[in-house]
């Protein structure tokens, strides 16, 4: 379920009302290819982008994107971060399972880490570790 289809588009910067409405899409559409995505390891998140779609979305491959924040910073909460493609960034393949969630392929489905959200791409590192 989408849990962010109440939010207040008003009061969103230019950066969120985009990521807002990449992911109000492709709870809509499915996984398409150059759609981004966003694997979460612990409470960092790292930008990638659908490079396939199998058939019947049963399952994506994703290559890992370059990023560069370029004002800001995580600390004070007004990181601005700039995505290109990376053509040398590594390549995962992740299987939709039985939760609805795309796992990576030949992780068990209730392993931490291991899950990709195809709501946007996004970068972040907790500034806290």
């Amino acid at each position: 379920m989408n849990t962010t289809t109440n939010t207040n588009l008003a009061a969103l910067s230019t950066e969120e009302l985009k990521a807002e409405l990449a992911r109000r899409e492709a709870a809509t559409t499915g996984p398409q290819v150059g759609d981004g995505a966003t694997r979460r390891v612990g409470s960092d998140c790292y930008p990638y982008t659908i490079i396939e779609v199998g058939s019947d979305a049963k399952f994506i491959r994703v290559q890992a994107d370059s990023y560069k924040v370029v004002e800001g910073n995580f600390m004070q909460g007004n990181a601005v971060v700039e995505y290109s493609p990376n053509p040398e960034g590594d390549i995962i393949t992740y299987t939709l399972r039985k939760n609805g969630k795309y796992i990576q392929q030949g992780a068990p489905m209730n392993m931490g880490g291991v899950s990709i959200g195809i709501n946007g791409r996004r970068y972040y590192q907790d500034p806290s570790f």
